[in-house]
Order: structure tokens, then C-alpha cells, then sequence
């Protein structure tokens, strides 16, 4: 080997060096981040903090580096992980890739879009906009850049879904709401210290045809509307005589006015017969066809229910 090859050779673990220790300091700024917004330091303890911050990177060099044989590790990954064995003081430490999952083989049910899925969604309110750094006394983080992470290392579950709400933050404290989603339920967690406990969102009822009561398409459990025939559409109050499949007046159906029983599945306002959300105005013209339609078939019936 050469001497032009040898200060290449040289060169390039100088590099790998210096890269492992951008690397090093990023990683402790992002743990003294994580760490003071968790204990809600004091200014003078804030200080405190980034003092000793900075002292630490000031007492590293590349030589602390190269005692590691090599191994890229941060002092974060050292408490954890034991190092490499060193009774071979020459040998350069391989460091173990990481560990992979057995794939397992999904069903046709999981193969499904996500839609199918039964989401766990969770409110985290009073969560503040922007947080204190450690990095550098008076430095203000986004807090939504570091929301992700948080939840993963306060729940162990990395989130499907991170968003704010669409209120948007409170301009007189500062302080939004967050969803979270994950796939499977996660016990309750708080965010950076400051936000209040997670609240789990109960799943909206879904929509289905409201038999025995308002005869449209709503959440039943929920519903508040005049229960009506299924036959000819009038309110239960003002009905009288046999109801349902036995009323003896002529059919109308109550959600779009057309002269069938609200059940009929050629409904033309059924959910299952729509593409999209159907809007009050197309609602009321498909009514006002159907009260033309009933009419002209029973002109002797009054046009009102």
C-alpha cells in the first residue's frame, strides 16, 4: 500500500468520525429536548440544563470515538446496549443488523383497504404550540415536529395518525387539541408533560334505516325525530288505524316523497343508492318530484302528510 493510499485510508475514517459525532450531538440535543419539556424546568434550572449541555459536547473528541472500536455508537445507545466485547482490542466491533419481523401472510380481510380497519382515535388537548429548547437558552421549538415521536415513546406504539384539529390552536392560550390513531387500542398518555391525559373518541353509530321510528336513513341510538308509518310517511300522532306493512292509505315514502313504502330499496335518497352526500337542494327537488308523482296517482289524498 502506498503513501497516497495510506492518507486517503486516514482521511476517510477521519470523516466517519467527524460524522459519527454530528450524529452524537444531535441525538443528545433531541434527548435534553425531550427531557426538559418533560419536567417542566425552570429557567434557572433550564440554564442549568443547557450548561451541562454544552460542557458535555465540549469533552468529546474523536478519541472518545475510536475507544469504541470503531462501533458508531451515541452515549444514549451505551446505557442501553452493553458494548461490544473488547477482549480483542484490534478487532473492529460488528454491529448487529437489525433484528426482522417474520412476515406474516395477511388474510383477504386484512388485505383490505385501511378503511376496513377499526380505528382507536384518542383527543389530547392542551398541548402548546411551540416548546422550550435545550439546545440554546431562548430557543422556541414547534411542537408538532416532535408530536410523532412523543407518542411512540409515551404509548411504545408508533401512531398511524397525527393531526391537529381543524379548529386549530386557542389564540388566547396558545394551547390545540391533537388526534391520535393507531390501529389497536393504547393505554392513556400525556404529551411532553404539558398536555392533558388522552380521551378516547367512541366510534360515531353507523347510519341504517330507522325502522320503527323517523323511517330515514340516521343513527338510530341517536335519532330525535317524530316516529312515522312505514307506509304512508305521517307522523305516529296524527296516524290512525293499522300501521306499518298493514296501513291502508296509499304509500309514500317519507325521506324522498315518492309513492313506495320508506323501505323500498329503489329509494332514490337511500345512502346505498348515492355516490356522495346528497345536499339539501337536490334533496328538496327529488321531494318536490315525488309530491308531483304521488299527487298526480292519489289526487284525491292532500298533498300535506
Amino acid at each position: 500500500m502506498g503513501g497516497l493510499d495510506i492518507i486517503q485510508k486516514e482521511i476517510q475514517e477521519a470523516t466517519r468520525l467527524l460524522n459519527v459525532r454530528h450524529r452524537v450531538y444531535d441525538s443528545f440535543a433531541t434527548y435534553c429536548d425531550a427531557f426538559v419539556v418533560a419536567h417542566r424546568m425552570k429557567p434557572e434550572e433550564h440554564a442549568i440544563a443547557v450548561e451541562l449541555a454544552e460542557g458535555f459536547m465540549k469533552y468529546i473528541s474523536v478519541s472518545t470515538y475510536a475507544n469504541t472500536n470503531g462501533a458508531d455508537y451515541h452515549p444514549i445507545s451505551l446505557l442501553k446496549d452493553p458494548p461490544p466485547d473488547r477482549a480483542q482490542p484490534h478487532a473492529r466491533a460488528k454491529v448487529a443488523p437489525p433484528r426482522q419481523q417474520p412476515k406474516i401472510p395477511k388474510s383477504e380481510s386484512e388485505s383490505k383497504s385501511d378503511e376496513n380497519c377499526l380505528w382507536h382515535n384518542y383527543a389530547v388537548s392542551g398541548l402548546p404550540v411551540k416548546l422550550p429548547s435545550a439546545r440554546k437558552k431562548g430557543d422556541i421549538v414547534e411542537a408538532s415536529a416532535l408530536v410523532a415521536r412523543e407518542v411512540e415513546l409515551q404509548t411504545m406504539a408508533k401512531p398511524d395518525y397525527c393531526r391537529p384539529t381543524k379548529i386549530g390552536p386557542d389564540p388566547a392560550t396558545g394551547k390545540m387539541t391533537w388526534i391520535i390513531s393507531f390501529i389497536g387500542p393504547v393505554p392513556a398518555f400525556s404529551l411532553f408533560g404539558y398536555s392533558d391525559k388522552s380521551q378516547f373518541l367512541s366510534p360515531k353509530p353507523a347510519i341504517a334505516y330507522h325502522n320503527l321510528g323517523c323511517q330515514g336513513y340516521c343513527r338510530p341510538s341517536k335519532c330525535t325525530r317524530l316516529p312515522r308509518c312505514s307506509n304512508c310517511g305521517q307522523p305516529m300522532l296524527k296516524h290512525s288505524g293499522p300501521t306499518g306493512y298493514k296501513c291502508r292509505r296509499p304509500s309514500r315514502c317519507a325521506n324522498c316523497h315518492h309513492p313506495h313504502p320508506a323501505d323500498d330499496p329503489e329509494c332514490l335518497v337511500a345512502p346505498p343508492n348515492l355516490q356522495v352526500k346528497i345536499s339539501k337542494e337536490e334533496l328538496q327537488r327529488i321531494r318536490a318530484e315525488g309530491n308531483a308523482l304521488y299527487l298526480a296517482q292519489n289526487p284525491k289524498v292532500a298533498k300535506n302528510p
